[in-house]
């Protein structure tokens, strides 16, 4: 399974562009409250994700990004805490965005009774797509290093059920880890 996902990930993530038929550009303005999980091979952690971004204009965009989990393989109150911030740029070509985003990364793993900080980057290359006027897809690959350097790829959407507030979810495949988000995204 571990040889598998990848390479669906990689099909569906060159399949997107051609799925698109709206008209419209995805928001860059928007706020999320998501609920995370990431699973690794020695155990699993999970908590809350708190994410935003800003349209600055001509094409830039500002992101943020906290997430806040608890490690339950681990026995005791073990917690990180990890921020992302950094700009973007996208194009839009009709029918996807390109983006790619760079970030400040910084993590803080706390519990029984030490805390360790680090500090690292994040970029993320993919292709936002408005499928229909409520249907966004996104993909793309995603590198972190903070501590070890690992690469995976990203499938995710967002649905708008009501003006301006979309159901979001999202998958991210590393070679050691599997993150997922779920919650609500408010576009303004």
């Amino acid at each position: 399974m571990h040889r598998i996902m990848p390479k669906v990930l990689l099909v569906l993530a060159l399949a997107l562009p051609s799925l698109a038929l709206a008209d419209d550009k995805p928001s860059y303005n928007l706020a999320e409250l998501l609920y995370a999980r990431i699973v690794t091979d020695s155990g699993d952690a999970d908590g809350f994700a708190v994410n935003g971004s800003y349209d600055i204009g001509s094409g830039f965009f500002a992101e943020g990004l906290y997430y806040h989990l608890k490690d339950n393989s681990v026995p005791g109150d073990v917690t990180s805490n990890t921020l992302f911030l950094g700009p973007g740029y996208r194009v839009h070509f009709q029918p996807v965005d390109v983006f790619l985003s760079v970030d400040y990364l910084h993590k803080q793993v706390s519990g029984n009774g030490s805390s360790v900080t680090q500090d690292g980057y994040r970029w993320v290359w993919g292709l936002r797509s408005k499928v229909t006027d409520r249907l966004e897809l996104n993909t793309g690959v995603e590198k972190a290093n903070v501590g070890l350097t690992d690469t995976g790829l990203r499938l995710g959407e967002s649905y708008e059920f009501t003006e301006g507030l979309t159901l979001r979810a999202q998958y991210v495949w590393f070679s050691d880890a599997h993150s997922w988000v779920i919650g609500l995204r408010y576009l303004y």
